[in-house]
């Protein structure tokens, strides 16, 4: 297809023909993840994470959802993330959403010796 506009696209027609330009979405998301504390925890202690999720792309993304798997010696747990359960409407390109959850270490966590860990 003639991308120029100048009216000649070698068929012989001379009138103005459609130009195109190629808009190519690129969707895209990250997502950072902090923690509150890592060391000296203890029954009782409260892990807050914290989540910084970016629209890193060029297109806007509707219905973002993020969730969080918390695993440690009683098994997987998924978290609470906050606010409205970790769901963006609507993440303009450029935009970030900020969300937070909690855990609470138990004492199966601590006599268990391994590490309490979390994929978001």
């Amino acid at each position: 297809s003639d991308v120029s506009d100048d009216g000649n696209d070698g068929d012989g027609n001379t009138a103005n023909d459609v130009t195109e330009v190629d808009l190519p979405r690129t969707p895209s998301l990250s997502v950072e993840k902090s923690v509150s504390s890592s060391v000296e925890v203890s029954v009782g202690s409260v892990l807050t994470y914290g989540y910084v999720v970016e629209n890193t792309g060029n297109v806007t993304l509707t219905a973002v959802t993020l969730s969080d798997a918390h695993t440690s010696a009683a098994g997987e747990v998924a978290l609470v993330i906050d606010p409205d359960g970790g769901v963006v409407d609507t993440l303009e390109p450029g935009a970030t959403a900020s969300f937070s959850a909690t855990y609470t270490v138990t004492q199966d966590d601590i006599d268990s010796g391994a590490d309490v860990t979390n994929i978001a």
